[in-house]
């Protein structure tokens, strides 16, 4: 099955746990047999849409930029919506799986419908229908139920300046939270599948009028994580793992634990906007506090190591990764009696609940475990979320339910059978003539890297088996740093298996004396650079294609 993942970001770009929940599930499908594509958005284009490939720790990624827009571009956006389109069409996708529209209008579901795909649709926080994403209003204050009104939105939003503009001044802010809110419900009624991590999320929504009831709980999975090695002798160590902003109340945190006696320390592990770094840096002066800056997700397990409890004081949580890692590793935890966190937090069982905005009681737990660390050994932490190859498993079934309905519904007639598809990488031999093609794009492969497969990859996405085009690859056997043609031969075959694609056109090898007597064959021939002459650090590109349905955007980087 060839599944398009699209979700706001993704790494190497930002590490945030939607990002690398998204990279976790795609290199999990991959391991069960499925063709992943993740598209996010690129920077704002100045001209016109533009697609980029690139390839990520295996997964093939696409960027799509289009114009930047006003606030309407967050509903709806034609230049995306075309670039979209066409990028389906020539991915030749079975399913699209949205986890975030942040960057992408909203629309972007309903094309994917419109397109004849199944949609399925993760709800991973209330972007659909809060302009603030998390139902979060302010440090101090509890989080929102759920919108009721677009004039409680602008309030929320506009904070005392929403009080000082008359009628006239509110009537656009209050017409396009309207329209928002609508957007947001329309784009749950065009999937075909909507899931959320919590039914915490899944409550929200309903109470929204979003989702119609039937949205469906599905706990995100972790790598499986080793247990944390056996507390040594040490200083109780509390510790925060995450990002640096109000919604999260790491303040709150630093001031609880300053209040704290006792021979114990407090480790905060996160990045953040400069201003929170800089303000969390002012505030935590305790000497028994250590700041240890962004991480990546290699680096949690080293982090939790040092950890004997795992805090997370947040003011609302959709399903909070964190404290699933924690119990997963079998590290108790502190949390906040907000959102998702009691799915998982079981209050004397696996960790202890608290209320972030109750003054005291937060410091209260800091030091009843301070004054008595014997109560560590009462709790027993366990996984409580499934492992990423379970949860990818489990996606793989919902996806080929929904295109078994959606083919279904269709009920096309039956297509004839494809013709053979043709030798994909065979040596030419001597004084063999090529395919009469119009177009060949020339690649002179650093055989012991890895851009080239990068390119391939790029070029199997980017044309069908019925497009005028060859990619040549130049071998030189005779110099030691080239493979045998036998050698490239196995090593493309390999990068066409991990395409998917069962029909492609034609992938030539070609020696130098073999290499100008086919490329007479062509109408025009072009260089497909890689590395910094190609525009991306990651690999050819291909664009242009001669073919009118060809996606806007890709690249081909010409010959004079």
């Amino acid at each position: 099955m060839n599944v398009l993942l699209v979700t706001h970001s993704f790494p190497p770009h930002n590490w945030g746990g939607v990002e690398t929940y998204a990279l976790n599930l795609a290199r999990a499908l991959q391991g069960q047999g499925c063709q992943v594509t993740v598209l996010h958005p690129g920077a704002p284009s100045a001209r016109g849409s533009a697609v980029e490939a690139d390839l990520f720790q295996g997964v093939p990624v696409r960027r799509l930029s289009a114009p930047a827009g006003d606030s309407t571009a967050t509903l709806s956006q034609p230049e995306a919506e075309a670039a979209f389109a066409a990028l389906l069409a020539a991915g030749r996708y079975d399913l699209v799986h949205f986890h975030h529209t942040l960057r992408f209008p909203m629309s972007l579901v309903a094309v994917a419908g419109a397109a004849g795909l199944p949609v399925a649709l993760t709800l991973h926080d209330f972007w659909l229908i809060c302009p603030r994403t998390h139902l979060f209003v302010a440090p101090g204050r509890p989080a929102c139920d759920g919108p009721e009104s677009a004039a409680g939105c602008a309030a929320c939003l506009m904070g005392e300046a929403w009080q000082g503009l008359g009628p006239a001044q509110r009537a656009p802010t209050l017409g396009f939270l309207s329209a928002r809110l609508e957007a947001g419900r329309a784009t749950l009624a065009a999937a075909d599948l909507v899931t959320a991590p919590s039914a915490f999320v899944a409550r929200a929504f309903d109470r929204a009028g979003a989702g119609g009831g039937a949205i469906e709980v599905a706990p995100l999975g972790l790598p499986v994580l080793a247990p944390a090695p056996p507390r040594p002798a040490r200083p109780l160590t509390f510790g925060y793992i995450g990002s640096i902003q109000g919604v999260k109340n790491v303040l709150s945190l630093v001031e609880a634990f300053a209040a704290v006696r006792g021979d114990v320390r407090l480790e905060i592990a996160g990045g953040g906007a400069p201003e929170a770094l800089a303000e969390l840096a002012r505030r935590a002066t305790d000497p028994r506090i250590t700041l240890r800056g962004p991480y990546q997700p290699a680096d949690l397990p080293g982090l939790l190591a040092r950890l004997d409890v795992v805090v997370v004081p947040s003011l609302v949580e959709s399903y909070c990764f964190t404290a699933r890692e924690a119990l997963a590793a079998g590290l108790p935890v502190l949390a906040s009696r907000v959102g998702g966190l009691p799915e998982a937090v079981r209050h004397g069982e696996n960790g202890l609940l608290f209320d972030p905005l109750a003054p005291g009681e937060l410091a209260a737990c800091l030091q009843s475990l301070a004054d008595d660390p014997s109560r560590l050994a009462r709790l027993r932490p366990a996984p409580v979320a499934p492992t990423i190859e379970a949860d990818a498993a489990g996606w793989l079934a919902r996806y080929r339910t929904l295109a078994a309905r959606r083919g279904a519904a269709a009920a096309p007639p039956p297509a004839p059978a494809p013709p053979p598809a043709p030798s994909p990488c065979a040596p030419a031999a001597p004084g063999a003539t090529v395919s009469t093609l119009r177009e060949a794009y020339l690649l002179e492969p650093a055989w012991d890297g890895s851009e080239w497969i990068s390119t391939v990859l790029d070029f199997l996405q980017a044309f069908g088996p019925d497009d005028p085009v060859a990619l040549l690859l130049a071998l030189d056997p005779g110099r030691p740093d080239q493979p045998t043609v036998e050698e490239a031969g196995a090593r493309v075959m390999q990068v066409i298996g991990r395409s998917g694609k069962e029909r492609f056109p034609e992938i030539l090898l070609l020696e130098p004396g073999e290499l100008l007597e086919a490329l007479r064959q062509f109408t025009r021939a072009r260089w497909v650079r890689t590395g910094p002459g190609a525009g991306h650090q990651a690999g050819g590109r291909f664009i242009d294609p001669p073919r009118a349905q060809a996606p806007r955007g890709l690249r081909v980087n010409r010959a004079g």
